[in-house]
């Protein structure tokens, strides 16, 4: 039996004994691929549509092995991993840290259903029910006590999964077109997904923490304050090195090797919509005090914060101890062209605009500009989006 046949001996199989993954099984297509796996992980991946594997993974699983591999990734895809726009904002080393979260989350549904691991097996059962983002976040303080000396070492077994994660599609990028039959096909994912829940409660095999991931998945709690930090930590927070200190753990090793440090920024500009549409809106205050968070983090040597509605109305050099005034002028209409000509003046390594986006803006900036906004309508004409809730 080679390796396309063994796939859809394995597929049956899933559909007689696991029957409530159907729909989300059958949505991706099997396709056997050799090409476009990265060295050493020639194992299988799934983009939404196709389910890829190499023929030598395959042929190296058990038959129910076979099983967790096609459902392991059809739940990627289903609990909207695969969607996910948390990992573009992310570190190259942290997007792995995510996966590896969505790999607990994954493989404890798949533990809790009776299917046979694959070794590398990432499943904490301590994760057993929790989202995405709390395992994530864990993981995360974990790293930082290992970085400092104070964690223990990763469980046997944790590392690196079995599958590749291709990056997720970034929205941003996206025609208008191509933009509603992404979200056509997330809605139409959230949709089988749901099914699968109705036919397990059928069959009274839900398990205990499976709904409440599906609510998750479906709704997804990311705080994208959080968010926010990442990236300006992943576009400004990075390491450099000098000959001029060098390493002592070389001197050790009786190499002449440089050390590293962190690198400061020199200049954050914060801009602030006062217009009447954003007049008062909690996002303001609570962007305000994040924002202090992440140049306390990323060390910034000079922050700048201007209000502005038609026209400028304050601008500000801040530090740690400033509070949000509400005695700034505002409730106006709304024009980008002097926020932003008045941040180029302080030649900024990246200019952050918290807006609704219903305003006129310049023809271009000659610095990077992220957008800040709960608006799902309006594209830009520069500069990357985030948008929250």
């Amino acid at each position: 039996m080679n390796a396309e046949e063994k796939m859809i001996d394995s597929r049956r199989r899933i559909m007689l004994k696991w029957g409530e993954f159907n729909p989300i099984l059958l949505r991706l297509q099997l396709v056997e691929e050799t090409e476009g796996f990265i060295e050493l992980m020639r194992t299988g991946y799934t983009d939404g549509k196709k389910l890829a594997f190499h023929p030598e993974f395959v042929n190296d699983l058990d038959p129910y092995q076979c099983d967790t591999f096609q459902v392991h990734e059809a739940l990627h895809v289903a609990l909207l991993h695969t969607f996910s726009q948390r990992v573009k904002w992310l570190a190259k080393e942290e997007q792995m840290l995510f996966w590896e979260a969505a790999d607990h989350v994954v493989n404890n549904i798949l533990l809790e259903a009776k299917f046979k691991p694959i070794i590398p097996w990432i499943c904490d059962t301590k994760y057993q029910g929790w989202t995405l983002e709390a395992v994530f976040e864990d993981l995360r303080q974990q790293q930082k006590q290992q970085q400092q000396g104070k964690g223990k070492g990763k469980d046997k077994g944790q590392g690196g999964g079995f599958d590749q994660h291709p990056e997720p599609i970034d929205e941003n990028s996206l025609t208008a077109e191509e933009k509603a039959e992404y979200d056509k096909a997330k809605k139409e994912w959230a949709k089988a997904l749901a099914d699968v829940v109705a036919i397990a409660k059928q069959k009274g095999i839900l398990g205990a923490n499976f709904e409440k991931l599906v609510n998750e998945a479906i709704e997804p709690v990311i705080p994208w304050p959080q968010i926010l930090i990442d990236n300006l930590t992943r576009r400004l927070g990075h390491m450099d090195y000098t000959w001029q200190r060098p390493s002592r753990r070389g001197r050790s090793l009786g190499m002449y090797l440089p050390s590293s440090y962190d690198m400061q920024v020199d200049c954050l500009v914060f801009c602030f919509d006062t217009s009447g549409s954003m007049w008062n809106d909690p996002l303001l205050e609570q962007a305000f005090t994040e924002m202090k968070a992440c140049c306390r983090q990323l060390k910034v040597k000079k922050v700048v914060l201007i209000e502005a509605d038609n026209e400028v109305a304050r601008e500000r050099e801040i530090d740690d101890t400033t509070l949000l005034s509400t005695q700034v002028k505002g409730g106006g209409g709304t024009s980008f062209v002097h926020a932003l000509a008045g941040a180029t003046t302080h030649e900024p390594n990246l200019i952050v605009y918290f807006t609704d986006l219903y305003g006129t803006f310049p023809e271009h900036c000659d610095f990077p500009v992220l957008w800040v906004t709960k608006t799902l309508d309006v594209e830009v004409p520069f500069g990357e989006v985030l948008r929250v809730r």
